[in-house]
C-alpha cells in the first residue's frame, strides 16, 4: 500500500468547466472501477488496485481572483490546501503566473503545478517571477491521466514531508537552550524562541518588531554597529563572527551573551538568524577563575613573600623589646632624679644626692640608651615601612576591584613586582631597572598589567634557574625597561636564561601550553600576557631568543586606547598559559 499524505486537498484553477470535470474523473475517483483499477497499476505498479488511489478533496475556482480568496479563507480556517493545478490562460482575469504569485503571498508553502498549452512565458521569465521555483512543476497540456495522478500524490505528500520537517525544526528551535531570533537584514526582529523571551524578559509579540539594537547597552550597539552593522546593511555574503556583548532584561539588568550570526534566503529577501548564549554563568565563573589566577601566581611567591615581612618583623619585634627595655632604664633614672630633687625628702647633702643620680644613671646605661633608643627607632620605623611596601604591592596583584581602566605609573608598577619577586630573585638573577623617569602614565586596567609584569618576571626567573640554579648570590641577570615612544609605552623583560626552544616558538601563547615538571605548572602565563596586551589593551608582544643565551620580550601598549574598549575584557576568549621554561 502506497503512502498516503494526510492533507489530499487539491485546488483546481481553470476557466474551462470541462477541465475541472477531467480533473474530477482522475483525482476524485469518479470513474469506473476499471479504469480505476488500470490508473492505480500504471502509477503504482501491476499489483495495485483501485484502492490504492487517495482520495482527494478538489475544490474548483473558475479564474485567479476566486482561488486568491479560496486561499486565503483556508489559511484563516486552518485548511491549507496541499497543492493547485494552475491554467496559464483564464481571461479576462489574471493569468496563471500572476495567479500563482497572489496564491504564494497568502500560502508560499502551496506547492503549484502550471497547465498550458502555449508558450505565454519562458522558463527564464517564470523563473525571474517565481520565488520558490522548488515548489513550481509545468505540465503540457493535453495532458496524461497518470502524470496528473502522480503529480497529485507526490506533491501532497511532499506538502507532508515539508510540514513535518518544519514541525520538526520548531520543536528543536523551541526547546533550545540558547535564545533564538530571525530579523531582517535591518536587525528588525521577526521571531524569536521560548528561550530569547526568558532572555530578555519580553513575551514573543513583545519582541516582534523591535530593533535588536534596542536590546543592548550603549557600549552594546556601539560593538554590534561597528562589527555587523555594515555587514547587514550590505546584505553581505560574509560570516559574520561572533560577538560578545551586553545585552539589557526587560527590568534593566545587563545580560552578557555571544552572538552568532548567519544568513539565509526568504521570499522577499535576506534573513539574518542571531543565536544568543547567555552567558552570566560563565561571566560568574570567569570573573573566579581570573581571581585564582592572581592569586595562583601570587601562591608561587608566598615562601619568598613571607619572608619578605618575616625579617623586617623580627627586628621590628627585637628593636620594640629594646625600647621597651630603654623606656625602664630610662624611667628608674627619672624616679632617681625626682627623688634626689625632692628637697622636702630625707635630710642629704648635695653631693649625696648628686652622687646617687649618676650612680643610677651609669648603672642603667643611660648614654648607652640616649645613642641607641632613636637608631632602633629609626630602625623600627624602617621595617614597618618595608612590610608596607610589601603588603601594598601584593594587594595591587590581588585586589579583585580594580576591574575599570585608570591612569596607570608603568615605573611604579614595575618597582611593585620586583618587590614581591625580591626573595625568589635574590638567589637567582641579579635585577636592573632602566626606568625612563618621564614616562607619562598609561591608561589601562591597572590590576591587568601588574598581573603582566609578574607573569613576564616570574617566567623569566624560572627560565634562570634552569640554567644557573640557585645559589649564596645570584649568577642571573634580568633587565626591565621602559621606553616612551609617539603612540606606545615600552616594556622591556630580558633575562640570560635557557632561551626558548625552536620547536616550541609557535605555541607559548597557547593555553595550557607548558614544558614544566607536573605540579610545577598548569600553562597559564603568557596566554594571559598575550591576551592582556593585544586582545584587551590593543597592542602587541614579540620576543627574541637564543637557546642557552636568554629571551627579551617587548611589549608595546598604546597610549590611546579608549576606556570604552578597555571596559570590555577579551580575557574570556583563552585561558592563560604558564611560562615556556
Amino acid at each position: 500500500m502506497p503512502q498516503v499524505a494526510t492533507n489530499t486537498r487539491i485546488l483546481i484553477v481553470d476557466d474551462n468547466p470541462a477541465i475541472h470535470e477531467d480533473y474530477r474523473k482522475i483525482l476524485a475517483l469518479d470513474t469506473e472501477d476499471e479504469a480505476l483499477d488500470e490508473l492505480s497499476a500504471l502509477v503504482f505498479g501491476d499489483e495495485a488496485s483501485s484502492t490504492d488511489v487517495p482520495t482527494f478533496e478538489l475544490i474548483s475556482a473558475h479564474q485567479g481572483q476566486e482561488a486568491y480568496e479560496l486561499v486565503k479563507r483556508s489559511q484563516l480556517e486552518n485548511t491549507p490546501f496541499a497543492m493547485a493545478f494552475v491554467d496559464m490562460r483564464m481571461p479576462p482575469g489574471w493569468d496563471g503566473l500572476q495567479t500563482i504569485e497572489h496564491l504564494w503571498q497568502v500560502d508560499p508553502r502551496l506547492q503549484v503545478v502550471i497547465c498550458t498549452a502555449f508558450s505565454d512565458y519562458s522558463w527564464s521569465e517564470i523563473i525571474e517571477r517565481i520565488p520558490y521555483r522548488d515548489r513550481l512543476l509545468i505540465l503540457k497540456k493535453p495532458f496524461d491521466n497518470v502524470e496528473v495522478c502522480q503529480l497529485a500524490i507526490a506533491l501532497t505528500q511532499k506538502w507532508d514531508l515539508e510540514r513535518h520537517a518544519e514541525s520538526k525544526i520548531d520543536s528543536i528551535v523551541e526547546t533550545a537552550v540558547d535564545g533564538i531570533l530571525t530579523m531582517t537584514t535591518e536587525g528588525v526582529i521577526e521571531s524569536s524562541n521560548q528561550a530569547a523571551s526568558f532572555l530578555f524578559g519580553f513575551s514573543r509579540d513583545e519582541l516582534v518588531g523591535k530593533s535588536f539594537a534596542t536590546l543592548l547597552t550603549e557600549p552594546a550597539i556601539a560593538t554590534w554597529q561597528a562589527c555587523v552593522g555594515k555587514t547587514l546593511t550590505k546584505k553581505s555574503e560574509e560570516a559574520v563572527p561572533a560577538i560578545d556583548v551586553n545585552g539589557v532584561h526587560k527590568s534593566g539588568k545587563e545580560v552578557p551573551m555571544l552572538v552568532s550570526l548567519s544568513q539565509f534566503d526568504a521570499s522577499d529577501g535576506k534573513r539574518w538568524t542571531a543565536i544568543l548564549r547567555d552567558l552570566t554563568e560563565y561571566k560568574q565563573l570567569q570573573d573566579k577563575l581570573n581571581q585564582a589566577r592572581k592569586l595562583e601566581s601570587v601562591g608561587q611567591l608566598a615562601a619568598g613573600v613571607a619572608h619578605e615581612i618575616n625579617t623586617p618583623m623580627q627586628f621590628i619585634h627585637q628593636n620594640i623589646e629594646f625600647v621597651r627595655h630603654c623606656t625602664e632604664k630610662i624611667e628608674r633614672v627619672f624616679e632617681a632624679f625626682e627623688r634626689n630633687l625632692d628637697l622636702t625628702g630625707p635630710s642629704k647633702t648635695w653631693d649625696e644626692r648628686w652622687g646617687e643620680m649618676i650612680s643610677i644613671k651609669d648603672r642603667e646605661q643611660f648614654s648607652m640608651v640616649r645613642t641607641e633608643l632613636p637608631q632602633a627607632i629609626e630602625e623600627t620605623l624602617e621595617g614597618v615601612r618595608r612590610v608596607v611596601e610589601v603588603v601594598q604591592a601584593m594587594s595591587r596583584f590581588t585586589n579583585p576591584g580594580q576591574e575599570s581602566c585608570a591612569p596607570l605609573d608603568i615605573n611604579k608598577a614595575i618597582e611593585s613586582a620586583t618587590t614581591v619577586t625580591r626573595n625568589t630573585l635574590k638567589k637567582i638573577a641579579k635585577v636592573h631597572l632602566h626606568l625612563d623617569p618621564k614616562l607619562p602614565e598609561l591608561v589601562c586596567v591597572p590590576h591587568e598589567i601588574h598581573q603582566v609584569l609578574l607573569n613576564l618576571i616570574v617566567n623569566a626567573s624560572d627560565a634562570i634557574q634552569q640554567k644557573y640554579g640557585e645559589h649564596d648570590e645570584p649568577q642571573g641577570r634580568l633587565t626591565l625597561r621602559t621606553i616612551q615612544e609617539p603612540d606606545h609605552a615600552v616594556i622591556v623583560v630580558e633575562d640570560d636564561g635557557v632561551g626558548i626552544p625552536l620547536d616550541i616558538r609557535e605555541r607559548v601563547y597557547d593555553p595550557f601550553f607548558t614544558t614544566k615538571e607536573v605540579g610545577r605548572g598548569t600553562g597559564q602565563g603568557l596566554s594571559v600576557v598575550y591576551n592582556t596586551v593585544v586582545h584587551k589593551h590593543g597592542g602587541s608582544i614579540d620576543f627574541d631568543s637564543t637557546p642557552g643565551v636568554g629571551t627579551r620580550f617587548t611589549i608595546r601598549l598604546p597610549w590611546d586606547t579608549p576606556c570604552e574598549t578597555l571596559s570590555k575584557s577579551a580575557e574570556e576568549d583563552l585561558l592563560p598559559a604558564e611560562p615556556y621554561s
